[in-house]
Parts: structure tokens; C-alpha cells; sequence
């Protein structure tokens, strides 16, 4: 019984030492694959429109980053793949009553 409580004291600090912990949470952020959508968005006409689109696609899990300019009608966004995706984005940005789609490249 005194081993067994022995074991698991050793393993509990073990578990507390903060070299542990930053390994793993460099590792689980170098799993990270990051993804920039770019949006052409109508309907935006000021900063407080800007603003709105940042604070509301800022709330999706997954999004990193966000920035949107209402004199280009453009977002774009910084996202973890593996938990958002474009179509997301447009329906978030639907909901608070703007158009928007991806952006055409060239």
C-alpha cells in the first residue's frame, strides 16, 4: 500500500513539471494547420460594419484571425482547418445580413 501511494506521489510530479507541459502544448500548436480564406463581402459601408464581421466570425471556433475592410468589400480570415471552413464563414456572415463569397483570385 505505502509503494502504491509512493508510485502514484512520483507520478503526480512528474505531471506538474512545467517542461511537460510546454513540450506538449508546442506540440499540439505545431498540429495546428492554418488556413487564410479571403472574402469578397457586400454590403459593408463602415468601419462599424467591419467591426461587426470581425467580432461576430472571431466567436466561430477555430477561427486565429480576422480582419475586414469595407472600401475593398473584402474579409479575411486566419483559420485552424481542421475545425472551420469557407462555407462557415459565408453563413456567419449571412446571418448578421451580409453577401458574401470567396473571393475570385487573379
Amino acid at each position: 500500500m505505502r509503494s502504491m501511494l509512493s508510485i502514484l506521489l512520483f507520478c503526480s510530479v512528474l505531471c506538474m513539471n512545467p517542461a511537460c507541459s510546454e513540450k506538449e502544448s508546442e506540440t499540439s500548436e505545431a498540429q495546428v494547420v492554418t488556413k487564410t480564406i479571403t472574402l469578397d463581402v457586400q454590403g459593408m459601408t463602415c468601419t462599424g460594419c467591419e467591426n461587426s464581421i470581425v467580432e461576430n466570425l472571431t466567436k466561430v471556433e477555430g477561427v486565429l484571425q480576422v480582419s475586414a475592410d469595407h472600401k475593398t468589400g473584402s474579409a479575411r480570415v486566419v483559420v485552424d482547418s481542421a475545425k472551420v471552413n469557407e462555407r462557415e464563414m459565408i453563413k456567419v456572415l449571412s446571418d448578421i445580413g451580409y453577401q458574401a463569397s470567396m473571393k475570385k483570385s487573379g
